[in-house]
């Protein structure tokens, strides 16, 4: 990345040192910080958008980006990002708030002094800078400095330039023009199958227009005129597909561009689900929020039980912003209160009879703050879920003691280019009762984690998916443990096992207590091992080369036909055979669309050699019960008869080999 400060020790401007060592530790500001109006005021320096450009002296780079300022009563907030000037030019100012694109996304800037010398009319305006390193690093602090700004004449509107100080020494010109009287501009598209209304507004005249114009937001929505036909439930990878079709390929150049598409039934979520990007390296997982219209809603939350979602304009159109709340980088709110970001079920639950009339139709102070100051890279859709903030009113999830994580490998020893197989088991040793995850699959969205290769390159890997307006946890009792597995093949920065060697896994639980952020870590090590033949070699080099392979494994569905040729060419070596076999079979076990599962292929992928986990072959029983239901239990003999095989020999966890054998007396 372009330097844009000088690498050197930072003099501030209070003649303070900021040390080399002190950067590194990622030290970052308070984002509570407020600036005198007054100040502001008299150097007319008006609430807003400001296009801001920067450039280093003696550099050839330049930096465009945008300085927001708002008024907050007697107070002024100030915030900014600067992006590394492309071969596009300059953005213009009379285009508006500008559309950056995230790939050139360099500083984050926070104010944290401002004074107006009315003698000279001179703007002094104090910020800290913090570099963007990776989404998955700590920010980094870059300095203290100071800019010392004259209004320029001329003009309609409010025009700044002037030099930027660290310390005494001035190392560049930033010039700032007034576009806006908002801080950021967005398009959110809106997809609904036919029989479905738009969830628009809440009935009294809370629309999305009026809720993002409260936080400086110009948002306007484009309804879908594409017909997408009723079904009675869809699956992720229906989910997927359908994104991937009816989400606008060319949208409308003035703002970032959000998704949420409305459906029937989404399977295995209640409400809704969204995508995370930052999950996968693939591009065809676009950031989208997907909203169940005919979920029923239950007696627990009072009058409105038993009706559909979609049908009661309240809580539906409530969902719906706070998963476009979510895509917009928020968390969940704090315990007791009823605003967007607090979980749809508590509000519902925790005072029943007042529900939906006790919903704040607006974000906490704190979101508000957080949706006009984030940094552009937390905020804007094609970001990663993340909750690497340059800001200190996160709370740092605490360890959970007493918690034991085990993470334990189906295999010590696996081919490049094959998934690693993991089984997760969460201890509670402790004398107390204690609230944990409800699951430790990928698809709860509680665990992540990196993996390090032979090289000391650590990457990352997390759900591609979050279930948002809902808090899933039980009570683990003492003495008392929960097991899952995990299958883990790409990340966001590509293959996990990418070279034969050692690969260290570490593996990180993450959840609330109480609302209270908790996290538990284990680890565990597995060697990759060298390609004995040249057709190993190039099935394991397109599986490592596709990133839509994870999709495949995650989702399934016909469409991804690059990843699906990856896994089939991964079936055809002997030597990876066994370890993509069940992938491809729970994908052709799946009706998708119109098509239905193919049995006869999917028995004939499941024998001995077969690999699989105990997840994983609780999903292929699941799958013979349904298939044997409709077709007949011939139709699924062979594959019940290899899994009751492999419980035998124990292969299985003791709840999956009950399962399999209940298949038998089907």
């Amino acid at each position: 990345m372009p330097t844009l400060l000088p690498d050197r020790e930072r003099v501030l401007p209070g003649g303070d040192v900021v040390a080399h060592a002190d950067r590194e530790k990622g030290r970052v500001p308070q984002t509570d910080a407020v600036l005198d109006a007054t100040q502001a005021t008299g150097a007319g320096l008006k609430p807003g958008c400001y296009l801001m450009t920067f450039q280093k002296t003696g550099s050839s780079n330049i930096f465009d980006g945008t300085l927001r300022v708002q008024r907050v009563k007697k107070e002024m907030r100030v915030s900014g990002d600067m992006y590394l000037r492309g071969s596009a030019g300059a953005p213009s100012p009379p285009g508006g708030i500008p559309s950056l694109p995230a790939q050139a996304y360099c500083y984050h800037i926070q104010a944290n002094n401002l004074s107006h010398d009315r003698g000279s009319g001179d703007l002094r305006l104090g910020f800290s800078v913090h570099e963007h390193i990776a989404d998955d690093q700590p920010w980094k602090l870059k300095g203290q400095y100071t800019a010392v700004l004259q209004r320029q004449k001329g003009g309609r509107s409010p025009q700044f330039a002037g030099e930027v100080f660290a310390g005494t020494v001035a190392f560049g010109h930033l010039a700032l023009h007034w576009v806006s009287r908002q801080l950021r501009r967005a398009i959110l598209e809106i997809d609904k199958i036919s029989s479905a209304s738009f969830p628009t507004d809440n009935g009294e005249g809370v629309s999305w227009s009026s809720v993002f114009k409260a936080m400086g937001w110009d948002l306007r929505t484009i309804q879908s005129n594409k017909e997408i036909e009723d079904r009675k439930s869809w699956s992720l990878a229906e989910l997927h597909k359908q994104m991937l079709e009816n989400r606008l390929a060319d949208p409308p150049s003035e703002g970032w561009h959000y998704y949420l598409l409305c459906v029937g039934t989404i399977e295995d979520y209640d409400r809704g689900v969204m995508w995370d990007g930052g999950g996968s390296d693939s591009k065809k997982l676009l950031r989208g929020a997907f909203v169940s219209t005919t979920w029923q809603i239950p007696p627990a939350w009072g009058a409105l039980g038993g009706k559909l979602y979609g049908s009661e304009k309240k809580p539906y159109f409530r969902s719906a912003v706070h998963e476009v709340g979510h895509a917009m980088g928020l968390l969940h709110g704090e315990p007791g209160s009823t605003f967007f970001m607090n979980t749809t079920d508590s509000i519902a639950e925790n005072n029943p009879e007042q529900f939906p009339d006790n919903i704040k139709w607006s974000f906490a102070e704190r979101d508000q703050r957080r949706l006009a100051h984030l940094p552009d890279i937390r905020v804007m859709p094609s970001a990663p879920w993340t909750e690497s903030y340059p800001r200190g009113d996160l709370r740092a999830a605490e360890n959970a003691r007493g918690l034991r994580l085990h993470v334990v490998p189906l295999l010590n020893e696996v081919p490049l280019g094959a998934p690693v197989r993991l089984r997760l088991t969460l201890e509670n040793t402790t004398g107390a009762a204690r609230r944990v995850p409800s699951s430790l699959g990928m698809r709860a969205g509680h665990v992540g984690g990196t993996v390090t290769g032979p090289s000391g390159e650590a990457r990352p890997f997390k759900s591609i998916f979050l279930c948002l307006d809902k808090h899933e946890t039980q009570v683990l009792e003492p003495g008392s443990s929960i097991s899952e597995d995990l299958t883990l093949l790409r990340g966001g920065k590509g293959a996990l096992f990418w070279s034969a060697g050692p690969h260290r896994i570490e593996v990180e639980a993450t959840w609330e207590d109480d609302h209270l952020p908790m996290q538990v870590t284990g680890s565990t090590e597995v060697v990759v091992t060298e390609p004995q033949t040249e057709t190993h070699a190039a099935a394991a080099r397109r599986v490592l080369d596709e990133p839509d392979t994870l999709l495949v494994l995650a989702i399934g569905g016909d469409h991804l036909e690059d990843g699906i040729g990856a896994v089939r060419q991964a079936l055809e070596d002997e030597t990876l055979r066994p370890h993509f076999a069940v992938i491809e079979a729970k994908r052709l076990g799946r009706p998708f669309f119109e098509r239905q599962p193919e049995i006869e292929r999917l028995t004939s992928l499941i024998d001995e050699s077969a690999l699989m986990s105990s997840s994983e072959a609780k999903r292929l029983a699941e799958l013979a019960r349904t298939i044997a239901a409709d077709a007949g239990q011939a139709a699924v003999e062979s594959l019940v008869g290899v899994l009751v095989r492999k419980a035998e020999a124990g292969a299985f966890d003791e709840s999956v080999g009950a399962l399999i054998r209940s298949l038998l007396r089907s």
